[in-house]
């Protein structure tokens, strides 16, 4: 599986979401999906240090809970996040105005909690981009107090806790009947 992988599509939603923005990218590992993508700054925050980093991106050797919130938190993202949590992660989420997730819940592989997820739903859904590798998911402002929208299939196979064919396929290959949602 190649974990990271963008797609054409998820690149050019990518680009128009974090274009001229400034991105943390939490739990990095090597980072810098924003500055490819013409971010104005790309923070990346991780425990370990990269092999490579690649140019014009900033890099802070902590964990999340370690380093102070900025005032102005603009986008977050998180490639493949763990499955154990990382513990501060909600306040950086309840800050971010604009969140960005990467990752995949089906065929047995496993991103993020239901902590995470749970607090996803309670965010409006700008893009869902889903492939057999990877899903992105692009979630705005919150929906408002107590209310929550219905799951994506990636969503929902995170908080089902089960290992989660990819959907409508018997194997993990590419569905082309389950299409993108772009909402404006």
């Amino acid at each position: 599986m190649s974990f990271g992988k963008l797609t054409r599509p998820m690149r050019d939603i990518l680009a128009s979401v974090v274009a001229g923005r400034v991105v943390y990218d939490l739990g990095a590992g090597s980072g810098g999906h924003g500055k490819k993508r013409g971010a104005s700054r790309v923070i990346c925050v991780d425990k370990s240090t990269p092999w490579v980093m690649p140019r014009g991106v900033e890099f802070i050797r902590s964990y999340i809970n370690e380093v102070a919130l900025p005032d102005d938190l603009d986008v977050v993202f998180l490639g493949w996040p763990v499955q154990y949590g990382m513990p501060g992660l909600h306040l950086w989420l309840e800050k971010a105005k604009t969140i960005i997730y990467l990752g995949c819940n089906f065929g047995g592989t496993a991103c993020g909690t239901k902590p995470l997820f749970q607090y996803l739903l309670m965010r409006r859904l700008a893009y869902h981009l889903p492939d057999h590798r990877n899903t992105l998911l692009v979630v705005e402002e919150p929906l408002g107090e107590g209310i929550t929208r219905e799951p994506t299939p990636e969503e929902a196979a995170a908080l089902s806790g089960q290992v989660v064919a990819y959907p409508g396929a018997s194997t993990l290959r590419e569905n082309p009947s389950w299409t993108s949602t772009v909402i404006s």
